[in-house]
């Protein structure tokens, strides 16, 4: 039988593995994988149609489940490797169990089995059952089969149905790699009718379906494809609780990982086989090759030292420009020019290079030279000068993109009686057009200047139209034009005629230093103007005083009082200083009181001192008289003193102070009235001032034998007063 060879060939397999498997090998999986290998019947029992010996060219390790002649099978023996062949003992599993994942049996975990209900005993040569409802289960060990006593998927203490029975994993042994045998017991049968509809749940063949949810027809080659897998049981979606297998059937088309990314390969049919649960979904599909195609739309023959220009690349894939292209740069020398993942190329020194860009299958190369540059760029440029002005041009200059921080550069003028050029600097020297040069290495820039001459005028604009006081300055506004522009910073100088009147500084302020008249003259380019200023004092001041002269008595005072005007305002804030010729005869104190010391004559003066620094005085004559003696008399209207008043009748009296000269004295007086010798009291009289000089008395109640005492007194001298006694009569 093809792919059953008989162990007689054994012996010449490693020596033609390769030739064998093609021409006897047949197709099986090796843990859902497509493989081709060569499997045939054990030597040592060729009678034994449950285990077959499996050779291959490729890794077999214990534990893989191989899928052949639509049997289950697992390699429970150590695997042989001799020269370039591999090669192990597998044995065909009797039974599948569907393990249950959780606690509520969302879904089966159906897994291939050898199931042993016995063992055969070395000792006494038979074979040896187990007792009723035990088992030894053994399997191939996976991400849910790998038990280790804790948190265990499928484990200890888990529960399954078989052949009607509830059983039990009681223990494990892992003591092979690859294999798990677990010790199942018995519960004792269906234990209540839960268990019951369990099993008949798992009796039924679960209805187990996979559907892809994103089939393709076409795959390019290179590019890959991940299928979008739906795994069902009983309707319900089990797809990230089941391992997935996937198996490139057409490996020379397709390659397959084990997360299901198929990459396409070469041009041809592909079949993609899914497998789980004992499921398989065949995907096929067509590899087909990509029309990949490019243009430079921006090809160039030269870049300079230092610069950078970027392709344009357009990349078409099967006549459909790609808007993402992934294209890859080469640059033939990268010590002439360099290229990035962008396209962006950098000069670096002369030469020719080959630039290629890559975009899949498909490349483009461009032939570019590099060359040096250099510039040179007026950043300044006029296009006109008034005769007598200057003009120094400004210059950027780059050297292979590199900016020359001290260039070497030469200047050429087109007519040097227009333009001169000295040291970078051009003047206009005469009306006229020329063009100046400036040359940088193998590059120029050039200006051209029309010069003209210039018209200029000035003006004062603010002449004084009165006098200016001594002392104060003046500031001069001009306007000066340039060709009618108005210019903002002119340059001009100033003269003063008569500098002991008025001199002017170089910004046009004028100081005025003397009283009189003086002319002021301002040039600007050959051009002027002047201004006549009349210089007069700045101050005019009149002092006034009161009295103009004053006779005071020995130890008396008089006030004076002073103020000053100038032009016509008073000054508020005036100080005077006064002084006496003869202070033995009269003194004055800052505040204008004059003290007489002595008989005699002194003269007082009051000064005052200006802004202008003069002295404006006023003399006073005072004369000092010795003191006369005075008087204070008290009569009534008659000319006589009357000392005795009826009851009920008023007496009116009449005070006179007078010097010994006999003058009248203007003075203040204080009138008092006091009982005489404690005869009567106040309520026995009334006194009435009536004015400075009358009073009256009243009498109320007298009788005759009480008497007062009048007091007058002068007001101004307390030692000049007047008394008497007058008696209250009764009725005479």
């Amino acid at each position: 039988m093809y792919g059953n060879v008989k162990g007689n060939l054994v012996d010449n397999i490693d020596n033609n593995i390769d030739f064998l498997l093609y021409e006897i090998g047949i197709n099986i999986k090796v843990n859902h994988v497509n493989k081709r290998a060569i499997i045939i019947d054990d030597t040592k029992k060729p009678n034994d149609y449950d285990t077959k010996i499996i050779v291959t060219n490729f890794l077999l390790n214990q534990g893989d489940l191989i899928h052949y002649d639509n049997i289950d099978w697992l390699i429970v023996g150590e695997v042989d490797t001799s020269k370039n062949t591999y090669r192990a003992k597998m044995n065909k599993c009797n039974f599948t169990i569907k393990f249950p994942y959780g606690t509520t049996y969302p879904f089966n975990y159906e897994v291939p089995v050898l199931v042993t209900r016995g063992t055969f005993n070395v000792v006494t040569n038979t074979y040896v059952n187990y007792p009723d409802g035990e088992v030894y289960v053994t399997c191939k060990t996976d991400d849910y089969i790998n038990p280790i006593g804790v948190d265990d998927i499928i484990g200890l203490n888990t529960t399954f149905i078989k052949w009607g029975y509830s059983f039990k994993v009681s223990g494990f042994d892992k003591t092979k790699k690859g294999l798990i045998t677990f010790h199942a017991t018995g519960t004792g049968g269906f234990a209540n009718k839960q268990e019951a509809i369990t099993e008949s749940m798992f009796s039924t063949e679960p209805n187990y379906t996979i559907s892809v949810d994103n089939d393709i027809n076409t795959l390019d080659i290179g590019n890959t494809y991940k299928p979008q897998m739906n795994i069902t049981y009983n309707g319900t979606i089990v797809t990230d609780k089941v391992p997935i297998y996937y198996t490139a059937v057409t490996d020379d088309t397709i390659s397959v990982a084990a997360d299901g990314t198929v990459t396409g390969l070469k041009i041809g049919n592909a079949i993609l086989e899914v497998f789980s649960q004992g499921v398989y979904k065949t995907i096929e599909f067509t590899v087909k090759d990509v029309d990949y195609s490019m243009t430079i739309a921006n090809e160039t023959e030269s870049i300079g030292i230092n610069f950078d220009y970027t392709l344009n690349i357009d990349c078409y894939k099967d006549s459909v420009k790609d808007t993402v292209p992934i294209v890859t740069y080469v640059s033939s020398d990268p010590t002439i020019a360099t290229v990035d993942n962008t396209g962006k190329i950098r000069g670096i020194k002369r030469g020719s290079v080959k630039i290629t860009a890559k975009y899949h299958n498909h490349s483009k190369s461009t032939y570019i030279n590099i060359i040096p540059i250099n510039s040179i760029i007026i950043t300044n440029k006029l296009n006109q000068l008034k005769v007598g002005q200057t003009y120094t041009p400004t210059f950027n200059c780059t050297s292979n993109n590199v900016v020359d921080t001290n260039p070497t550069v030469t200047y050429t003028s087109s007519d040097p009686s227009i333009l001169s050029i000295e040291n970078g600097v051009i003047t206009a020297l005469k009306a006229g057009t020329a063009t100046v040069v400036i040359a940088y290495k193998d590059k120029i820039d050039s200006v051209t200047i029309l010069c003209s001459n210039i018209t200029y005028a000035i003006s004062i604009a603010n002449k004084p139209s009165t006098s200016i006081n001594n002392g104060s300055t003046y500031q001069l506004n001009l306007n000066c034009t340039e060709d009618g522009a108005i210019e903002s910073n002119p340059i001009v100088t100033y003269t003063s005629n008569n500098t002991s009147v008025a001199t002017i500084n170089s910004t046009g302020l004028i100081s005025c230093v003397g009283i009189g008249s003086a002319n002021i003259t301002v040039n600007y380019h050959g051009v002027s103007d002047n201004v006549d200023i009349n210089v007069v004092s700045a101050h005019n001041y009149v002092l006034s005083v009161s009295p103009t002269s004053i006779s005071v008595e020995n130890s008396n005072t008089a006030t004076i009082t002073a103020s000053v005007e100038d032009k016509g305002t008073v000054i508020s804030d005036a100080l005077f200083v006064y002084s006496s010729d003869n202070i033995s005869v009269a003194t004055i104190d800052s505040t204008g009181k004059v003290t007489g010391v002595s008989a005699g004559s002194a003269n007082i003066t009051v000064s005052f001192i200006g802004l202008d620094n003069n002295t404006y005085s006023k003399t006073i004559p005072v004369t000092v008289t010795a003191p006369l003696t005075k008087t204070i008399t008290v009569a009534d209207a008659t000319g006589l003193l009357v000392t005795s008043i009826k009851v009920n009748k008023t007496q009116n009296y009449i005070i006179t102070e007078t010097d010994s000269n006999g003058t009248v004295i203007n003075d203040t007086f204080t009138v008092t009235v006091v009982p005489s010798n404690n005869t009567c009291d106040s309520s026995y009289y009334t006194l009435t001032i009536i004015d400075n000089n009358n009073f009256s008395i009243n009498n109320l109640k007298g009788a005759g034998s009480q008497y007062i005492i009048v007091t007058v007194t002068s007001a101004t001298n307390p030692s000049v007063s007047k008394e008497f006694k007058v008696r209250l009569a009764g009725r005479w």
